[in-house]
């Protein structure tokens, strides 16, 4: 009964806000603010900190509070939190769009400096030069300096590498990783 109070107390909220009434946005607002700080939380996008997630989750509630259509006989709550996870969604797929990738090699043989990093978790970026890169190695057992030279310079996939040293696939991802944790030990 609790549940269905709610639910009929956001309906005649939404109402009233669409209506004009600004004490009933804030106090939408103010109910769900808690969803949308934990959703914000779970987000971790690069260039983004929570308070983009908040804006857009809120820009979101304003937008469905404006769209909600009394006619088609839903509740205002679950429309809300569906619109916020979706326009939270959203974003993150715009940004995965402009994620860009590029050979390390390639920039290695210019003498730029590179970006070492790790699919394990999301860790601030270490950039590097090639030099230092060959520094790091030398604390790496030779078969870690050969998948990170194989991978890395030769611009080899990690399957081909796996194939040309008669090893295990998902041995090989581990040994890289774990090379590529041991020189981030020493940067």
């Amino acid at each position: 009964m609790k549940i269905e109070n709610n639910i009929l107390e956001f309906d005649k909220l939404c109402s009233d806000a669409k209506s004009g009434n600004t004490d009933a946005l804030k106090l939408i607002m103010e109910k769900l603010k808690p969803f949308i700080i934990k959703k914000s939380l779970n987000i971790h996008l690069k260039n983004y900190d929570i308070e983009d997630f908040i804006s857009i989750s809120n820009i979101s509630l304003y937008k469905a509070i404006k769209c909600f259509d009394f006619k088609r006989k839903r509740n205002f709550f679950p429309y809300a939190i569906m619109t916020i996870k979706n326009n939270l969604n959203m974003e993150i797929r715009k940004a995965s769009k402009n994620w860009m990738e590029s050979s390390l090699d390639e920039h290695m043989e210019k003498g730029e400096n590179v970006l070492l990093s790790s699919t394990e978790r999301l860790m601030e970026d270490v950039f590097l030069n090639k030099q230092e890169v060959l520094e790091l190695m030398k604390v790496l057992t030779l078969e870690e300096k050969n998948i990170i030279l194989g991978v890395y310079y030769k611009n080899m996939s990690l399957a081909d590498y796996a194939r040309i040293s008669k090893r295990d696939y998902k041995k090989c991802k581990n040994l890289k990783l774990k090379a590529i944790r041991k020189m981030r030990k020493f940067i």
